[in-house]
């Protein structure tokens, strides 16, 4: 609507030219030349003045967009939690009768389930059932609308939940790996650690023997995202890097994505050599990593049931 009138107010202002000038002319007051060359200039800043009218609406349009990202950039960052206790953490995490949904979408439903210090659990269940969500609730990034989570008895609402997730360690089923060196991807975040306790690390992850294997060691340059390494390799580094830390709570999310079945059943046996076992959580569909488990818990449409890994494993995942 604003371009038509923009438009017909062009036009109309040309022809009141026309005739007006040409009045002039028959006067004499004005010639035919002084007359064309007035209407062709008037021609050309008809067609700038159409071109700004129609960039009004635009620039105004962006300027309340560039309102409404300010403010957004501005705004500060709603953290799940704002407590500020700080806990000598043993590892024992529990979730209690947590109800999660993504705006009006639910995905979790009365969930109860506890990870111990020493103890191997192990989460089952179709895609889409709240796997990761269970995860991120454990790491305090989410906040059930219903029910609460406790570390050590701690409600997560009291504690410094940065401070807490330092002492976890998760390895998701596609590592990061940075640019640099293998020493450096294992050491990452805790550039101090002595050889001997990156040695071990790597040991339990089943990567010494790989890394072993390499011209350069520890100082191989892996590449942007580990590009230079196999699925496998990037995995094992992975795990290296969250047992060097000694997590008081491991998390390994999908482990045999990129590993086989023997090999993840080497890293869990070597998980119980530890004297100090860390709180594990394991998720995963493969029936052998499962059978390795304490306790099993099968999650289906949002719900979550415990069951014995003694039991045949069709019977747990039915």
């Amino acid at each position: 609507m604003a371009g038509l009138f923009q438009y017909t107010a062009v036009i109309s202002s040309g022809i009141i030219i026309l005739i007006v000038g040409g009045l002039s002319v028959a006067r004499g007051s004005m010639t035919l030349g002084q007359l064309l060359s007035f209407y062709v200039a008037f021609g050309l800043l008809g067609t700038y003045l159409q071109t700004i009218g129609g960039a009004v609406p635009l620039v105004i349009a962006g300027n309340q967009s560039l309102t409404t990202l300010f403010n957004i950039l501005r705004a500060e960052d709603e953290a799940p939690y704002s407590g500020s206790t700080r806990i000598a953490f043993q590892g024992k995490v529990s979730l209690e009768s947590v109800t999660f949904h993504y705006k009006d979408q639910p995905v979790l439903y009365d969930v109860s389930l506890t990870l111990r210090p020493g103890a191997i659990v192990a989460i089952v269940g179709p895609n889409g059932a709240g796997k990761s969500t269970i995860v991120n609730l454990i790491l305090g990034f989410y906040r059930p609308q219903h029910g609460q989570l406790r570390a050590d008895g701690h409600p997560y609402s009291e504690l410094d939940l940065a401070d807490l997730r330092r002492q976890m360690g998760v390895v998701m089923q596609d590592p990061i790996i940075f640019a640099g060196t293998i020493l450096e991807n294992v050491t990452y975040g805790d550039p101090d650690l002595s050889a001997e306790r990156v040695a071990e690390a790597a040991r339990m992850a089943t990567a010494e023997e790989f890394i072993g294997g390499l011209p350069s060691g520890y100082e191989t340059f892996v590449g942007e995202g580990g590009a230079l390494l196999s699925g496998g390799q990037r995995q094992r580094i992975a795990i290296a890097r969250a047992l060097a830390r000694r997590p008081r709570v491991l998390i390994l999310d999908e482990p045999t994505n990129h590993l086989d079945r023997a090999a993840v059943r080497q890293v869990m046996a070597n998980l119980r050599e530890i004297d100090t076992l860390p709180a594990t959580l394991i998720i995963s569909h493969d029936m052998d990593v499962i059978g390795d488990a304490d306790i099993v818990y099968r999650l289906q449409e949002g719900r979550i049931v415990s069951s014995d890994p003694a039991a045949p494993a069709a019977a747990i995942v039915r």
